[in-house]
């Protein structure tokens, strides 16, 4: 039995099965999923390339944010826009990013300006 953050890793009929327990990530739970790969998949892939490969297909389904993509593929924020570039994988950069971004940034520069004093 798993218990809540722990990972298995099994193998069964020569298939691999990647186990996660339920867990609480930023306030979500993550439910258990099990994901069976054919032999030569299985043979060639490893569980961090898996979750890298299946966070890259979320993020770019839109079916995730790239924070929540970096957490399935157990990178940071910064390694995993590299692995993005690496594959010619544009970030999704909308217009509400572009906001949320100057606010930050006229947010720092009244923090700056304050301690300038």
């Amino acid at each position: 039995m798993l218990r809540p953050g722990e990972r298995a890793f099994r193998v069964v009929r020569r298939q691999t099965i990647y186990r996660l327990a339920d867990r609480s990530v930023h306030g979500y739970v993550v439910r258990a999923m099990n994901i069976t790969l054919p032999d030569p998949l299985e043979a060639s892939l490893t569980e961090s390339r898996a979750a890298l490969h299946l966070a890259i297909g979320l993020y770019t389904a839109g079916e995730a944010t790239l924070g929540q993509a970096a957490e399935v593929a157990h990178l940071n924020q910064t390694q995993f826009m590299h692995e993005l570039g690496h594959r010619q994988i544009s970030l999704r950069f909308g217009l509400e990013d572009l906001a949320e971004d100057l606010v930050a940034i006229r947010e720092l520069r009244e923090i700056h300006a304050a301690r300038s004093r």
